[in-house]
């Protein structure tokens, strides 16, 4: 009955990455030599313990900002000054005045149509007189 001793090499064990997470450090798991004193020469392998990484995944919540296009500038004219209009009554109408009392025409044929009127003597400006009432030419017509 002989002595025997075995070694294990050392077995890395790497876990993969979960969706996109970023890398994760690997996790190696090295086992210690195992070595045994029986008569029979047999081999224990221990399993590696190692219990699985929760990945931590970050899912964004809001977008990326992205700002607006700046607006193109807008003209506004000046506004123009403009007065108030200015009150003005509505024209009142006003009848003309009544046309002045145009006198009759009177014409008198002769003195004895002057007397007979009663407008004798007939003085100049007077209305029926006329150079033919007034012989003298002294401005009264039928003074005799």
């Amino acid at each position: 009955m002989g002595l025997t001793t075995t070694t294990e090499t050392e077995t890395p064990t790497a876990i993969a990455p979960v969706a996109a997470v970023p890398a994760l450090p690997t996790v190696t798991t090295t086992t210690a030599p195992a070595s045994t004193t029986t008569p029979a020469p047999t081999t224990t392998t221990a399993a590696p313990t190692t219990e699985p990484v929760a990945a931590v995944v970050e899912i964004p919540t809001t977008t990326e900002y992205i700002p607006l296009p700046e607006p193109e500038p807008v003209y506004i004219p000046e506004p123009v000054y403009t007065p108030e209009p200015v009150y003005t009554p509505e024209p009142v109408y006003t009848a003309p005045a009544p046309l002045a009392a145009v006198p009759p025409v009177v014409t008198y044929a002769n003195c004895d149509a002057v007397r007979a009127a009663g407008a004798a003597p007939i003085y100049a400006g007077e209305p029926g007189y006329s150079l033919k009432l007034d012989r003298d030419k002294d401005g009264i017509g039928c003074d005799t």
